[in-house]
């Protein structure tokens, strides 16, 4: 099951203030629809698992940033991606994955990504002087072929 949410504007990137879609000849924001989220429970907590810890220094590149000048959380994603190889990739699947983002990642901030590998787990985060930036948790499934 997947649940997630997210919020849409439209910044001026001179004032990078939000802007009234209506003043550009768009349709206004939609309605909020309200919903009780009572039901949901908190994310999980995320347990490192023990085993080798494998860190590797990295200065994110222009393709990793936005807009806005921060990194792209869809990169985190690629750079846990990119430390395994092809035939990892095929052999095995994630099954399920918790990202816990703690704060962003801007121009000039080297950050130490950490990666532990233990049984179907495996643990990837970035940290900075700054702190750390995220960490997330995946389960994997493997032998796919």
């Amino acid at each position: 099951m997947l649940r997630s949410s997210s919020i849409w504007s439209i910044i001026d990137l001179d004032t990078r203030s939000m802007v009234n879609p209506e003043t550009l000849g768009l349709a206004p924001y939609p309605s909020r629809k309200s919903r009780s989220f009572d039901d949901l429970k908190p994310l999980s907590k995320i347990d490192v698992p023990t085993g080798e810890i494998k860190t590797f220094k990295y200065l994110p590149v222009y393709s990793d940033f936005d807009m806005n000048g921060h990194v792209n959380n869809t990169s985190y994603l690629q750079w846990f991606d990119d430390r395994f190889s092809l035939e990892d990739h095929k052999e095995y699947e994630v099954r399920d994955l918790l990202i816990h983002y703690n704060h962003e990642v801007l121009p000039n901030i080297e950050l130490e990504l950490s990666l532990i590998c233990k049984d179907d787990q495996v643990y990837f985060a970035a940290d900075s002087e700054h702190g750390r930036h995220f960490q997330m948790l995946a389960l994997i499934d493997s032998d796919l072929a």
